[in-house]
């Protein structure tokens, strides 16, 4: 053997070594690296974001001087953030970006310790979607009722402001007449003000409609991950773990421009042509292009992205995923709940667990959001919050809490309702049509004392 051909199998034999020791070493740096995140973020708050391991770049939002977020262990309100981008996994130096956030997204203020946890993990790139309302401090110049609606019709009260009171304003309807406001105290959220009542500029304000959501910081954004990159078996593909909190309602943001719901714990990838996302317990639903496709835990979904990386195409219908794919997912860290992952659901298990979750589960299901429409009838959706409840024979019954009315319909077609009540001085007749897992229309129409045709659109959260 002469010198060079020596030097080269030394050098051969010296790469080999260094590979198999790598991939000796990867499920140790893996199993030390969650170790440290579950330690080092565990203080972690509401819609915080926390440097779980080393490394990661990231560009702040405008505006933030004071913001720190350089090493492991720091934490940052996940507002000041503009664009986070974590590393892939290094068996060299040991290196694997990690990223915890606890965002709100839709949960309710009344429920400080629910979160909805995002674990990043590998090559993820996340771009903050949320833009930055304008806010304007305003007074009021008497005392004000506080209303859910911008409307003094129907029993919509939901707070009341004391001549003086400054409160911070976050948008007004195109004619002025009304803007909303950000609630003060523990159950916070929004209202809406005559503006006959307060005092101030208003020019700043957006021009919104009354329907238009307040999304919290993250609660829209942009991602793009690796794929197939992981270094061995013991640790998963780059992407994103998101868990919703048990016992609360389905949540909802949007990645990619696909608005998502889940009431789940879900695995999401995009490689900036295809959004992928594998839900390993409950269940989700994706909407993009007008359309919905609802994806049962044991099954996986895509929808395809244009060349800005946003959806672009309806969701393509769930197929069972592959099971092998999730086995590295860092599920046992102490940050999530109990997960159970399921099994691989065959094509008849899946087309029978999608069936189940098109029609409506029974219980009591809560209005998370709600539009009225014509008419100025008591009986007003876009004023009070109405409970929908399915029982288990198929009838369904409407209750609206702040009046005191019900209404029993019976099943009269695929996934649609019908019924009739009397009331003092006038009778009602209502259809509701069920057009998703979480959404109804109904119309309402009201006779004698009270007539006209309202319109009710609204989403409801399952039980």
């Amino acid at each position: 053997m002469t010198r060079l051909k020596f030097l080269v199998t030394i050098l051969l034999l010296m790469a080999f070594s260094s590979t198999v020791l790598a991939q000796q070493d990867c499920p140790t740096i893996v199993q030390t690296a969650l170790a440290a995140v579950d330690s080092a973020c565990s203080a972690t708050a509401r819609n915080q974001a926390c440097y779980g391991n080393i490394r990661l770049d990231v560009t702040p939002r405008e505006g933030n001087p004071d913001f720190h977020f350089t090493q492991a262990g720091d934490i940052t309100d996940v507002a000041s953030i503009e664009h986070l981008q974590l590393s892939s996994f290094d068996t060299t130096d040991e290196s694997w970006g990690i990223a915890l956030m606890k965002l709100q997204a839709n949960l309710p203020n009344t429920l400080p310790g629910q979160n909805v946890i995002f674990l990043l993990f590998g090559d993820v790139e996340i771009e903050n979607e949320v833009a930055d309302a304008p806010e304007v401090t305003l007074t009021a110049v008497k005392n004000a009722n506080v209303r859910a609606q911008p409307t003094t019709t129907g029993n919509n009260v939901i707070g009341s402001l004391k001549s003086g009171q400054e409160v911070i304003t976050n948008g007004r309807l195109a004619d002025d007449s009304w803007v909303r406001i950000k609630l003060e105290g523990d159950a916070g959220g929004i209202g809406w003000v005559a503006t006959q009542l307060i005092e101030g500029e208003l020019d700043g304000l957006a021009v919104i409609e009354p329907q238009t959501p307040v999304l919290g910081p993250m609660q829209s954004f942009y991602f793009k991950t690796g794929t197939a990159d992981r270094p061995c078996d013991q640790a998963p593909d780059s992407g994103i773990l998101v868990q919703s909190p048990q016992g609360a309602s389905r949540v909802s943001f949007t990645a990619n421009g696909v608005d998502i719901t889940l009431g789940s714990t879900v695995y999401m990838q995009s490689d900036g042509n295809t959004l992928t996302i594998s839900v390993v317990e409950g269940s989700a639903t994706l909407e993009a292009a007008g359309q919905t496709q609802i994806v049962p835990a044991g099954s996986v979904a895509q929808v395809p992205l244009g060349a800005d990386g946003l959806a672009d195409e309806p969701p393509a219908p769930a197929q069972p995923y592959d099971a092998a794919i999730l086995e590295a997912l860092p599920l046992d860290m102490a940050i999530w709940e109990t997960v159970t992952v399921a099994p691989a659901l065959s094509p008849d298990e899946l087309a029978a667990a999608i069936a189940t979750l098109s029609g409506p589960q029974s219980g009591t299901w809560s209005m998370v959001s709600a539009a009225g429409g014509t008419g100025n009838c008591r009986f007003n959706a876009g004023n009070q919050s109405i409970n929908l409840t399915f029982s288990d024979n198929g009838s369904l019954t409407l209750f609206a809490p702040s009046t005191g009315a019900s209404m029993n319909l019976s099943r009269t077609g695929d996934n649609t309702y019908s019924g009739s009540a009397q009331y003092p001085g006038e009778s009602t007749d209502m259809t509701f049509n069920f057009t998703s897992p979480t959404t109804y229309t109904g119309t309402l129409t009201l006779h004698a004392s009270c007539d006209g045709t309202t319109t009710i659109s609204g989403t409801w959260s399952p039980p």
